[in-house]
């Protein structure tokens, strides 16, 4: 098949298989399976860079996440109207979101860098979850999934909701493995 955005770009099938999301030129798009009908998926280009598109269960909205200078934040959009919401903006970065059925995130999260040069560069994720007020376009603020000293990331929630898969250096020395939850 053609990949019209390359071999580097996050992709992302919608529920329907109508439509592919896709992180090109640092923005979102969604573009038909075939690769025609490219659409922006905001108006204009707001600067940040966006990443790791993630469809909602009903294919209504799209999260992602979104760096605007200060580290990773995941936002959710609507596709039909391109509006967005900050989902989590913590300190650090947030990556890699995944949708529950019933429409709350799975992300990675891990602190903002330590400050001075002799300080240390490594920063270990963990999973968090939030979920959105009901009746309003506000999220809760994340909680926390794992709190440990090794690092999990790229969370992906299976189509029943009742497991989490991802990424962890737990129990190893020098790789890393699939957990699950």
């Amino acid at each position: 098949p053609s990949k019209p955005f390359g071999d580097d770009a996050d992709y992302a099938w919608a529920p329907d298989g109508k439509r592919v999301a896709v992180s090109y030129l640092d923005r979102i798009w969604t573009i038909a399976p075939d690769g025609r009908q490219p659409r922006a998926l905001s108006a204009a280009d707001s600067g940040s860079v966006e990443r790791e598109p993630a469809w909602s269960p009903d294919g209504t909205r799209l999260a992602y996440a979104a760096h605007n200078g200060d580290g990773f934040d995941i936002v959710v959009a609507s596709v039909k109207t391109g509006g967005s919401a900050v989902v989590a903006a913590m300190a650090g970065d947030e990556r890699w979101p995944s949708w529950t059925p019933d429409g709350r995130l799975v992300f990675a999260h891990r602190p903002a860098p330590p400050s001075g040069r002799a300080a240390d560069a490594s920063r270990q994720w963990d999973l968090f979850l939030a979920w959105p007020v009901s009746g309003s376009d506000t999220w809760q603020t994340p909680v926390p999934l794992t709190d440990t000293a090794d690092s999990e990331t790229f969370p992906r929630v299976s189509p029943d909701g009742k497991r989490i898969a991802f990424i962890s250096e737990r129990d190893a020395e020098d790789d890393v493995d699939i957990w699950w939850m």
